[in-house]
């Protein structure tokens, strides 16, 4: 890896960060402590941010629920939310999400490079006003509405680093949600279809991480262990998802651990996240 390279690669402490956000986000039960963990979690990673938010958007674009870090409390809910919704159309990167996806961040500038956001009702009247000039988001479909996460900052811009922990972040939040809170109420009701599977960054996660895992010496059902615990999936999920006992995932788990030759989950983590050479000393939660 050359030094520029390995200057935007973020570094085994942001690693640990991120694993232990998605950790503490597929043991949640509810869509709003789902979110509010992936908030607070990227909240920290990206500083400095205005806010964080985790957005459930109507496929037509016309409504939405929230949780946003810090919180704004109910009131603010009350006082912004129709404005919000009459408007959000016009946020490119919303427009972006629900007419060909956004599997990866992107930024305002990515998509409207002449600024034209910034004359709009939306940007003068709702995140001028909050201090909110920059914007790093990515979205993905969940249950008739397209679920997306947003770091908004005071114009400062994203770094390539920054970038990077995000883009690494994006499908491993969207599996981590797949486990959790898939199928879970929405917090906005679904009103009809719209994109449903048309892309799965989720699906694509777990590819990648198989393969790469494949490449270190690993069985297909212990690659897939591991891909899937490298999202925070307890033993018991790891069970439910591929079918197979709490035991034999378990045991899945040490014999992937001696193969790849660490011995926890977050160093297996590690190496499925293409982050090898960092094992840890933090215990196993299976």
């Amino acid at each position: 890896m050359s030094p520029a390279a390995r200057a935007n690669e973020p570094s085994a402490a942001e690693y640990e960060s991120l694993l232990a956000l998605l950790s503490e986000a597929a043991a949640t039960t509810t869509r709003h402590d789902f979110g509010a963990v992936v908030c607070e979690g990227l909240l920290g990673l990206l500083e400095p941010a205005v806010s964080v938010s985790y957005n459930e958007i109507g496929n037509d674009i016309d409504r939405t629920a929230a949780v946003i870090r810090p919180d704004p409390g109910p009131d603010w809910f009350a006082e912004h939310q129709g404005f919000y919704e009459a408007h959000m159309h016009e946020n490119p990167l919303v427009a972006l999400a629900a007419t060909e996806g956004l599997p990866e961040p992107r930024d305002w500038v990515d998509v409207d490079p002449d600024r034209r956001f910034e004359t709009t009702p939306l940007f003068r009247g709702f995140y001028a006003p909050l201090g909110i000039r920059s914007q790093l988001a990515f979205a993905f479909p969940g249950d008739g509405t397209i679920v997306g996460i947003a770091v908004n900052r005071d114009g400062t811009p994203f770094s390539d680093r920054e970038r990077r922990l995000m883009g690494l972040a994006a499908p491993l939040i969207a599996l981590a949600h797949r486990h959790a809170v898939g199928t879970t109420a929405p917090l906005l009701r679904p009103a009809g279809a719209g994109l449903g599977d048309a892309w799965t960054p989720a699906d694509q996660a777990i590819d990648v991480m198989v393969s790469r895992l494949r490449g270190r010496g690993l069985t297909d059902r212990q690659a897939l262990v591991v891909a899937h615990a490298a999202v925070g999936a307890t033993t018991r999920q790891l069970a439910r998802t591929l079918g197979i006992s709490d035991g034999t995932a378990r045991k899945h788990l040490e014999n992937a651990y001696a193969r790849l030759g660490v011995t926890n989950r977050v160093a297996a983590a590690a190496v499925a996240l293409g982050h090898a050479g960092h094992e840890r000393s933090a215990p196993s939660h299976t």
